[in-house]
């Protein structure tokens, strides 16, 4: 097979959170011999922001928050976590034209960006979790193909909200 080259390179990425703790039930359920299960699929939930459209420098950068649902049943999963990845993107002319011209596109390629970063939020919450009480965490596979984007604009909080004028009819 012959590999063919990637149009879409992650650059860079870090973590900005990362908080893993077992549950409340944990110890209480260890002590009692009560089985708790793994995170699964249903879990987790996903916040996905583009933080930087790509501009003349064919740069991306997206924001990724894992993290377990808040409304689960908290009794039955061993652990809870939140962690949230920042990664940029490269992308080719073409590409970046593609990605400015169809919103379809727009998201196939962002859904990819996710995809990438969620491997690597993957190995890290699996990597710091090894040696917790409550044992590995590690994500189910799972799939951005139905995402929707949030979009941050810089300093959006910064700027003066403008009230609006009130029309009077004249007679």
């Amino acid at each position: 097979m012959r590999l063919q080259p990637v149009h879409l390179q992650l650059e860079t990425y870090a973590f900005t959170n990362i908080n893993i703790g077992p549950n409340e039930y944990f110890f209480k359920a260890a002590a009692d011999g009560s089985n708790l299960r793994p995170i699964n699929i249903d879990d987790i939930e996903a916040d996905l922001v583009t933080l930087q459209e790509p501009d003349e420098s064919n740069n991306l950068m997206i924001e990724l928050k894992i993290y377990t649902t808040p409304n689960i049943d908290t009794k039955n999963v061993r652990a809870k976590f939140s962690i949230t990845a920042l990664a940029g993107f490269v992308m080719p002319a073409d590409m970046l034209a593609d990605y400015l011209a169809d919103e379809k596109t727009k998201l196939a390629i962002v859904a990819n960006c996710a995809a990438i970063l969620y491997g690597a939020t993957r190995e890290q919450l699996h990597s710091l979790s090894c040696k917790m009480p409550f044992g590995l965490i590690t994500l189910p596979t799972c799939s951005f193909n139905n995402i929707s984007i949030q979009k941050t604009e810089p300093d959006a909080e910064a700027k003066p909200k403008k009230t609006p004028k009130k029309k009077t009819a004249k007679a």
